[in-house]
């Protein structure tokens, strides 16, 4: 894909976002030119999106780059972004503070592939977007 994007133009999307003491650049480039072209299964769009951070307090800035696959045909920038930038909304929001609070990945409570005893506190502890998400003790 860094191949396909190396002389990709001017971006789709370019979108800038200020928050948590950074200021966010990205750029939205979209292709559908790898559909047919490998054997990856349903592959329809290939994306990249590249982000420029300037952490403010401290005065030092960050590039990075992510590339992404769909089966989407038709798929626009601004959803590829909305999709790509999704994707770390469950992680970040539920689990993560779950694992902070509860230091879930380092406890085990039941053997494996049984339930806890602490499954209602924890779901009721993060309201109705956790409610229904069973928890397995991992060791």
């Amino acid at each position: 894909m860094e191949l396909l994007f190396a002389d990709a133009g001017k971006p789709a999307l370019t979108a800038v976002g200020r928050g948590h003491g950074r200021l966010e650049r990205r750029q939205v480039w979209v292709s559908g030119e790898l559909a047919g072209y490998t054997d990856f299964p349903g592959l329809s769009s290939v994306v990249m999106v590249r982000q420029e951070t300037e952490h403010l307090a401290e005065g030092r800035r960050t590039e990075s780059v992510q590339y992404g696959v769909s089966s989407l045909a038709e798929l626009k920038a601004e959803q590829a972004l909305g999709l790509l930038r999704g994707h770390w909304r469950i992680e970040n929001q539920h689990f993560h503070v779950k694992d902070d609070s509860f230091r879930e990945d380092r406890q085990v409570l039941a053997p494996p592939g049984q339930w806890s005893g602490v499954e209602p506190f924890k779901q009721r502890s993060f309201g109705p977007a956790a409610r229904g998400m069973p928890i397995m003790a991992q060791q």
